[in-house]
């Protein structure tokens, strides 16, 4: 027969219990309190539309710590998508992509106005944050 070497009454043990529980969970609400808070898509790539002597002119106002792929920034649809001339980005390893060219900071775009005002333009962007979240493909009707 083994003797147990500390004795703690049963009130004790639940107490004890009680009191280990509050203290994992403490741990745990701070480091979540830890983790980064991420904008959402909208606040993180800010996209303004202007137009002028057909030209439309895009602007993107991108976050601290955020950026934009190159390569998944379209204008148009399918059917008719329509040809950007963007500036060189900054080279990114990525780890789903490779090496790939972001953007940080702002970017700016004027493309040729092919379809009418009133149909609107279709704009499709994906970016992530440094932190470690990529947002899904984000499509947006602009009316410049």
């Amino acid at each position: 027969m083994t003797k147990s070497i500390l004795k703690i009454p049963l009130k004790g043990s639940v107490l004890l219990m009680l009191l280990l529980s509050q203290l994992v969970s403490a741990e745990t609400i701070t480091e979540f309190q830890k983790m980064p808070a991420f904008l959402p898509v909208d606040e993180a790539f800010r996209l303004t539309a202007s137009s002028d002597d057909g030209l439309v002119k895009l602007y993107w106002q991108i976050s601290p710590g955020y950026y934009l792929y190159r390569h998944k920034i379209r204008v148009g649809d399918d059917e008719n998508p329509v040809e950007i001339a963007m500036l060189p980005g900054m080279t990114k390893t990525d780890e789903y992509f490779g090496e790939v060219e972001v953007y940080y900071e702002q970017l700016e775009v004027e493309i040729p106005v092919f379809t009418e005002q009133s149909k609107g333009l279709l704009v499709e962007f994906q970016g992530c944050a440094d932190a470690g979240i990529c947002y899904p493909p984000r499509k947006i009707t602009i009316y410049p």
